[in-house]
């Protein structure tokens, strides 16, 4: 991906930077299930507090939402493409291209619900990651398959 892309998106940078930051920080070579791991951890944590999302620091923390929504939100990358990513999309117009694990469903209708404005950024965090070239082997070493 072309750092030119997240330059545009002034939006989003800081969350970015922060949560992309976040991710590579768990990339250990020593330790090659050290992100996986602690990914496993923030999913656990977020499936912990389902329905009383708005007291978690999922919801103050962009970086950590996104890094628990990792695992359990699926974005169709080719249809994301068609979006208009400069300024920011509201949810309903990338909601067609995600789907997510149903035993999290509580909790994403939560943050559907209540909170679209941190969820829509949590996505797009996500999909500049898994777009990005450089953390190509980082994706693949963390994501399950549907």
């Amino acid at each position: 991906m072309s750092k030119a892309l997240i330059e545009n998106m002034l939006y989003l940078q800081d969350d970015y930077s922060m949560f992309s930051e976040n991710m590579q920080s768990y990339v250990d070579p020593d330790e090659p299930d050290k992100l996986k791991n602690h990914l496993l951890a923030l999913t656990q944590e977020f499936a912990g507090a389902q329905g009383n999302l708005s007291e978690s620091m999922f919801i103050f923390m962009t970086d950590q939402l996104a890094m628990a929504l990792f695992q359990i939100v699926n974005i169709n990358m080719n249809q994301m493409i068609l979006v208009d990513l400069e300024s920011c999309p509201d949810f309903e117009d990338i909601r067609p291209y995600m789907e997510y694990m149903p035993e999290y469903s509580q909790g994403i209708m939560e943050l559907i619900n209540n909170h679209t404005k941190e969820l829509t950024k949590a996505l797009l965090c996500i999909y500049l990651y898994k777009n990005s070239q450089e953390n190509e082997a980082n994706v693949e070493a963390v994501t399950e398959e549907y």
